[in-house]
């Protein structure tokens, strides 16, 4: 008996000895270990190297591909929850009593009022089904506070959807500017380039904005790429977002960018027409921008567009990084530039 346990014991013993190397084999297969080449060494810290890499790039694109967009995909569903919510609402006191904390704008649409408890910067709902956009829009008191923060105004580098602060919500002024960030993911303005192609426009001609007091439907007019630097296009900018212009230069806005426009959309830009203008980042040349213009749909006209007497530009105008990058030649180099 005594004889079978010190069996067991020596086998168990065995067993550790024979493990240990096999353990300690794996770890020297890329760990540099004393008595290792010089050759060794370099081989096995560039592996580590190239783990530690792979490790990081692979949070990272989960970060952004995985996780950042399933946050920002709740967001906006909660902000539909609390538009479908608001629509429920009958009169202004039933919002008033709801929130006796919240100082809610004359004439605002009582539907928007759970998106404007929640946040009082809202502005007003943007809905792009061509660019799979349907979400809240906000306004702040400058241009940079929403790159970086979403709608509860938490950090975020993928930002919100944002008008210029220099625009008016209750009047609206002849070109209401909207902003927001290309994610790759596809989120916010991320598909916006769909509408780089004639499909996506005769797909999905119609944006739908509305503000915090009125609802709007709007006709895409122009689809372009310019510049944010002056560098990029000989020491000129094309001013889209200006939002002060008069109801003469809208006429001759319309014209600038139907010469920039990717493809004629038929539809036609007149003096008093009310803009929006939708601004993205694109990767055409460095600090490139993709614009879409639409007009408001003016009274008593038919919401309607016939998409099948668009096509595309021949040769649509585009600031000269664009032509270097492309390493072609200018035919817009001594072309007038025109700011409002």
């Amino acid at each position: 008996m005594a004889m079978k346990k010190s069996e067991e014991i020596s086998e168990l013993l065995t067993s550790v000895e024979e493990k240990e190397p096999a353990v300690k084999r794996f770890f020297k297969s890329f760990i540099p270990w004393k008595g290792d080449t010089v050759k060794e060494i370099v081989r096995k810290s560039l592996l580590i190297v190239s783990v530690f890499a792979m490790l990081i790039s692979g949070g990272y694109l989960v970060a952004n591909f995985v996780v950042e967009p399933y946050i920002v995909n709740q967001q906006i569903s909660e902000q539909v929850d609390l538009l479908e919510n608001g629509s429920g609402y009958k009169t202004r006191k039933e919002v008033e009593n709801k929130y006796k904390d919240v100082e809610f704008p004359d004439r605002m649409q009582i539907k928007y009022a759970d998106l404007y408890a929640m946040n009082e910067d809202f502005a007003g709902w943007l809905k792009i089904p061509g660019a799979n956009v349907d979400m809240a829009v906000v306004r702040s008191k400058d241009n940079i506070d929403y790159l970086t923060k979403d709608f509860q105004k938490k950090y975020t580098r993928n930002g919100t959807l944002f008008v210029d602060c220099r625009n008016e919500m209750l009047n609206l002024d002849n070109n209401t500017v909207i902003y927001g960030h290309n994610i790759n993911s596809g989120i916010l303005f991320g598909k916006l380039k769909n509408y780089r192609s004639l499909d996506t426009f005769k797909k999905s001609p119609i944006i739908e904005y509305n503000t915090l007091f009125k609802d709007y439907k709007w006709k895409i007019c122009s689809v372009f790429i310019t510049n944010s630097k002056k560098s990029d296009d000989n020491g000129f900018i094309f001013e889209y977002y200006d939002t002060e212009l008069s109801d003469s230069q809208v006429h001759r806005f319309g014209q600038e960018i139907k010469e920039r426009s990717l493809y004629e959309t038929g539809v036609d830009v007149q003096p008093g027409d009310k803009l929006l203008t939708l601004s993205t980042c694109i990767y055409d040349f460095d600090d490139a921008r993709l614009v879409i213009v639409a007009r408001m749909v003016r009274p008593n006209e038919s919401e309607n567009v016939d998409v099948e007497k668009a096509y595309y530009n021949s040769s649509p105008r585009y600031p000269q990084a664009w032509y270097d990058e492309k390493g072609t030649d200018n035919p817009y180099k001594n072309s007038e530039q025109w700011n409002p």
